[in-house]
């Protein structure tokens, strides 16, 4: 992520591209089968709980850039970097 930030080059940028995505392409549908095999016989849950974050999906960009654009580039950054910490917060416990 560093060297497609720190680039000026186009082929440095698109390679530095092409490696971030293949280490962001088995995310997903580690995620998708996870919360499948949590509700076995309810996909239709799993699919409506998925879909509530489609207005958050369609903003990001907008917030992303408002970010950036007031407060830079590694604001915007560090907003992005907070996910994880979020998705750890928000991922359920087990029960004792």
């Amino acid at each position: 992520m560093i060297g497609l930030l720190t680039t000026r080059s186009i082929w440095f940028a698109a390679v530095s591209h092409f490696v971030i995505s293949l280490g962001a392409v088995g995310w997903y549908p580690i995620a998708k089968a996870e919360a499948y095999a949590r509700q076995p016989a309810r996909s239709g849950t799993v699919r409506a709980v998925a879909s509530l974050g489609r207005p958050f999906e369609v903003a990001l960009p907008g917030i992303v850039g408002f970010i950036a654009g007031h407060f830079g580039v590694l604001a915007s950054v560090g907003f992005l970097g907070l996910a994880p910490v979020l998705i750890l917060l928000l991922a359920p416990r087990p029960r004792k």
